[in-house]
């Protein structure tokens, strides 16, 4: 990132060959033009933006196009016009016109917008509604010098099928989201969380005047599904995975021999062949060990033919009736 006060530099790449560039230049107080490039390896995700901003004394004008083309023989992409008007001092109302058109072979799609902005000394509010029906609000306040905190709701209108007498239905969707930002001195933090679960942060570190370092990442708390700091993650080797793995498959072996250990039947064995094991010899250091007798041929028996002939032989109960 090289920022100055007319020219705005910014690039960034991550783990997967995604790159990212925006830049900025400010022709004069009230004009600026911005780009924003994106490219990815398989080229499903490339991206052109481009957007010219012209701020008045009481109104602001904007044209942004995305991914413009005039090669085909035609027109396609997106365009988006911007127009904003001060009412009052702290009251502004203005439109938003969206012309898109993917192909040749489709016809153009149009939409507008209608938006609302209040700002006060220190909260902002606003309110848009689409043509698609859809509702959006959002709210921010500062809270003090270096903390700011916000809120941004939007609800949507689906058409879905089986509604009233089999024909249109509409399904309510909506999201919450709140954020929070913090000013440190030589450093920012920001993160957000919606409704949905996911949770997003942001750090912005000032390493010298024109240079700075920004660390994101985001995780879906519902799904689980996606951890995408902006900076290079690689992946663990494949010997240290088969290292976790062998270690979790330990790890159940255990608790499965402990299990087993409290639930085996315990035995008992008397006083005379306590006495006859003792009297047993015992291997020394120059001699070869001596087996032990196996518990079952304490009492002189044959060997049993299953696990609960053994318990039955063993049992005091036993000894006794014999």
């Amino acid at each position: 990132m090289l920022p100055s006060s007319q020219v705005f530099c910014q690039g960034n790449i991550d783990n997967d060959g995604n790159l990212s560039t925006r830049f900025n230049y400010r022709w004069g107080l009230a004009s600026v033009s911005k780009t924003q490039f994106s490219i990815s390896p398989g080229g499903t995700q490339d991206m052109a933006q481009f957007e010219h901003e012209y701020t008045g004394n009481d109104f602001t004008a904007s044209l942004k196009a995305i991914n413009p083309s005039f090669l085909d023989g035609g027109v396609t992409g997106i365009f988006i016009g911007h127009y904003l008007q001060s009412v009052t001092p702290k009251l502004a109302l203005g439109l938003e016109g969206v012309w898109q058109r993917v192909g040749l072979s489709q016809g153009p799609d149009t939409a507008v917008s209608y938006v609302g902005k209040y700002k006060a000394d220190d909260w902002i509010a606003t309110a848009q509604l689409q043509a698609q029906g859809a509702i959006n609000a959002s709210y921010w306040r500062r809270l003090s010098d270096n903390v700011q905190a916000g809120v941004d709701m939007t609800l949507t209108m689906v058409p879905t099928q089986g509604g009233l007498m089999g024909g249109m239905g509409f399904q309510k969707e909506g999201i919450t989201t709140f954020g929070a930002k913090y000013d440190f001195r030589m450093s920012t933090f920001r993160a957000q969380i919606d409704s949905k679960g996911k949770l997003g942060c942001l750090l912005e570190k000032r390493v010298a005047a024109p240079v700075t370092m920004t660390f994101a990442a985001d995780v879906d708390h519902f799904t689980v599904s996606s951890f995408r700091p902006l900076l290079p993650l690689y992946p663990l080797p494949a010997s240290w995975q088969m290292k976790e793995q062998n270690a979790d498959k330990l790890c159940s072996n255990k608790q499965r021999l402990a299990s087993a250990s409290r639930s085996r039947p315990t035995t008992r064995v008397s006083r005379s062949s306590k006495k006859r094991l003792a009297r047993m010899p015992r291997p020394t250091s120059h001699s070869k060990p001596v087996p032990r007798r196996p518990r079952y041929l304490v009492r002189d028996e044959p060997p049993p033919r299953s696990y609960e002939h053994l318990h039955n032989v063993m049992s005091p109960t036993a000894g006794r009736a014999s």
